[in-house]
């Protein structure tokens, strides 16, 4: 109704997840009181100013959205009903008349379909995200953003989790050395402002 971020820090789990997987179009919006919440990634896909308001030493961001369209794939075009009887009306033409029905007329190319509406709204969604993350993560910086390779995993491949998990972790490993760092220097500054203090 404002369009504000909103931050739920208390409450059950559950409703609190519910909330934010409320993609507009796809999900049915959460009431809390006069709010309507929808998922937060509209205003902020990647949360880094939470971080700061409570407090983290190091901040490490996931970043999710650096490819702006994953969720469109290609696929073969399944013919309607209508064009199967049209063929098969047509072949079956063609042997009444004693002769094989000429085909060097018809494509041997399979034939594209477009996107589906769930499609086209995940995608435009991925869109806007790659952006507001792009522009947010470079006004809020943090000490290590952690880019996992989805590759062809989209929005709602949920059987596909366990390869997320895998790229989370590849990512994580190899951005390791990255936040033992950040940690280290944290160390380091806490260690000279406690020195300075007693000093």
């Amino acid at each position: 109704m404002s369009g504000e971020e909103i931050w739920i820090r208390e409450g059950r789990l559950l409703d609190a997840v519910r909330a934010s997987i409320s993609l507009p179009g796809i999900f049915v919006p959460v009431r809390q009181g006069s709010r309507v919440l929808v998922d937060g990634a509209i205003r902020n896909p990647v949360p880094v100013s939470v971080l700061e308001a409570l407090g983290a030493d190091v901040r490490v961001a996931v970043n999710l959205h650096s490819q702006p369209v994953r969720e469109i794939e290609p696929r073969v075009r399944r013919p309607s009903m209508r064009s199967r009887l049209g063929e098969a009306f047509e072949t079956g033409l063609a042997r009444l008349r004693g002769r094989a029905r000429d085909t060097s007329d018809v494509e041997s190319e399979p034939e594209l379909a477009g996107p589906n509406l769930i499609e086209i709204i995940t995608a435009s969604m991925g869109v806007l995200e790659h952006e507001i993350a792009k522009h947010r993560l470079a006004r809020e910086p943090v000490d290590v953003v952690l880019t996992p390779d989805l590759g062809n995993i989209r929005s709602f491949d949920f059987h596909k989790a366990a390869r997320a998990v895998s790229a989370g972790r590849k990512e994580l490993e190899a951005k390791l050395p990255e936040i033992q760092n950040a940690l280290r220097k944290r160390a380091g500054l806490a260690r000279y402002f406690s020195l300075g203090s007693s000093s």
